[in-house]
């Protein structure tokens, strides 16, 4: 009498072969899951900007065809809360994306080509590089959606992009002066320990720009720190001059006199049209920066006309004193093509 034999059960190496393709399955599913999901939050953070971008140029339209100031533009814009929130970013940040800083005040028919210039971008992880959710360059742009970014630009429509094609740049000099310079001098401030770049006194300094895009105009911005005893528009000492412009261009974009220890210089004005009070127009004054001898430090704002891929700007004195005497440095320098 034969008997049958009965299996209870898999063996050993048939659970191995089984757990083994369910890892393999997961492998393969898990990132495909993965990415479903992030292009979910993708499209949720692209139809957030195209919300915010309408209503930036709602605001424009409303005002004179001037875009909002940087650091008025999320209470001047009318969005639900939830809108300004990235959900790949999550619910932790209040506002997940950043203005760019040089659209503040900027008229829409300035803008040459408004395809490609931004309104808004995502906002990075990192605050630390940037003040209010303003950008400031290009590199403060998050690419956060599997290696891209989601921008929205001043014709309305909203992209993926994995470059930014507006170029700009930004100069703090903290970390030292990049290869864009000619000039790699740094001095720090007596008071407040601010690194900028300079002591500088009859010094030609270049800051050169390469990869430029399709613009027509430079916007340069800068704090000028005037240091010592500048005499203005006083023809015996000086005239103190200092200009800032594009090579190439055939008058500058900053041409004027500054005065510490006399009572008369062009700024905000041009030499030499002008004669204003000392100090006027400065952003600091009364030796703020903790200079030997006074210091003033005057924000300055100047666009020049100017195509192509690259650019040269420069900062320069005329027929100045020694720098014991008579200096000056920049700090925080931005410049946008646009």
């Amino acid at each position: 009498m034969s008997t049958k034999t009965i299996r209870k059960g898999f063996t050993l190496i048939e659970l191995l072969v089984v757990i083994a393709i369910i890892a393999i399955l997961a492998a393969i599913l898990f990132p495909v899951f993965a990415r479903a999901r992030e292009k979910a939050r993708q499209t949720t953070c692209i139809s957030n900007q195209r919300q915010i971008a309408t209503s930036i140029l709602m605001y424009t339209q409303d005002h004179d065809e001037t875009f909002p100031s940087s650091t008025t533009v999320w209470n001047d814009i009318k969005v639900d809360a939830g809108v300004l929130v990235c959900p790949t970013k999550g619910k932790g940040t209040p506002i997940g994306y950043g203005y760019p800083e040089w659209r503040s005040g900027q008229a829409l028919g300035e803008l040459p080509n408004p395809t490609n210039r931004l309104l808004c971008a995502d906002f990075p992880q990192s605050t630390a590089i940037l003040s209010g959710n303003s950008i400031y360059n290009q590199n403060e742009v998050a690419l956060r959606h599997s290696g891209h970014a989601v921008c929205a630009f001043a014709d309305g429509h909203v992209g993926d992009e994995s470059q930014i094609n507006e170029i700009f740049s930004k100069y703090d000099f903290e970390s030292g002066a990049s290869s864009d310079w000619n000039n790699s001098t740094i001095s720090t401030t007596p008071t407040g320990g601010r690194k900028y770049l300079g002591e500088f006194a009859n010094t030609n300094v270049l800051l050169n720009l390469k990869s430029l895009p399709g613009h027509c105009r430079l916007h340069v911005e800068c704090d000028l720190f005037i240091m010592k005893t500048w005499d203005g528009n006083n023809v015996s000492n000086g005239p103190d001059i200092w200009m800032m412009g594009i090579t190439g261009n055939p008058t500058p974009m900053i041409n004027t006199t500054f005065a510490i220890s006399y009572t008369l210089q062009a700024y905000p004005g041009t030499y030499p049209a002008d004669s204003n009070p000392s100090r006027g127009g400065a952003s600091e004054a009364n030796n703020s920066l903790g200079v030997a001898g006074s210091d003033n430090v005057y924000h300055i704002v100047a666009d020049g006309l100017h195509t192509g891929t690259t650019a040269q700007v420069y900062f320069n004195t005329n027929a100045m004193q020694t720098a014991g005497d008579e200096s000056w440095g920049i700090d925080n320098v931005v410049v946008s093509a646009l």
